[in-house]
């Protein structure tokens, strides 16, 4: 896992600007392109963007680490971004990527989307009379202007301590395939699902947004920016 600092993230940006120049739109209309899978992200963004189009981004993410761990997440987004706008030939004024991560700061733990669901069913354990952070970073390239916009944001998750309840919870969850289960989720949880939401989850620090994974109220401040200038 390679140790990276805000230097690597100001590069990164500065690639992002100099692949959008090279590409510049010709339109100014405020056409949206969110580049995600997440059915969960696509509803969020439908709240404040009546139609945009959705696309995806291939390459595998790169494992890095960060002293600030929720730069991880802009970092990730940021790339998405690059890795999109180099190999698309896209015609929306604005393209939106993001990610999101689950940690535990103390510790410096970060966990990802888990392998199966031995490793979701391991995860949720863990989770368990605990608490942690979920950051979620959004990155926005105006694609007429020339210009990057990001923002991060980060909300504590504490989880109820094990029971017999909570264990059937687990185990009904497990059995969930994406989009509902775990196995397409960091941290191997949806806080949006009933059985996580109404079992496991004690209490939240935060945007909820954040943790589903598009943090609407920062969203909203961004967006709104962006469409009076």
């Amino acid at each position: 896992m390679k140790q990276l600092d805000q230097t690597d993230i100001d590069q990164l940006k500065y690639a992002i600007i100099q692949i959008i120049k090279l590409n510049l739109s010709l339109s100014d209309e405020r056409s949206v392109c969110l580049v995600s899978k997440s059915p969960r992200r696509r509803e969020c963004l439908k709240e404040f963007v009546s139609e945009f189009n959705t696309d995806l981004v291939s390459e595998k993410e790169e494992l890095v680490f960060f002293e600030k761990m929720s730069e991880v997440a802009h970092y990730l987004a940021l790339q998405k971004q690059k890795h999109f706008l180099q190999k698309n030939i896209n015609n929306d004024r604005y393209v939106i990527t993001s990610d999101t991560i689950v940690y535990y700061e103390p510790e410096k733990k970060l966990l990802g989307k888990p392998r199966n669901i031995k490793d979701a069913e391991n995860m949720l354990r863990y989770h368990l009379g605990k608490q942690h952070k979920v950051a979620t970073a959004l990155v926005i390239t105006d694609r007429y202007s020339g210009k990057l916009h990001s923002v991060v944001d980060t909300t504590v998750v504490r989880f109820k301590p094990y029971s017999r309840d909570i264990e059937s919870a687990i185990q009904d969850y497990l059995i969930l395939n994406p989009p509902h289960g775990p196995l397409d989720k960091a941290g191997a949880y949806g806080i949006q699902e009933v059985l996580i939401k109404k079992n496991l989850i004690e209490g939240i620090e935060g945007d909820e947004s954040t943790v589903i994974g598009f943090p609407m109220i920062k969203f909203k401040k961004l967006w709104d920016d962006l469409l009076i200038r």
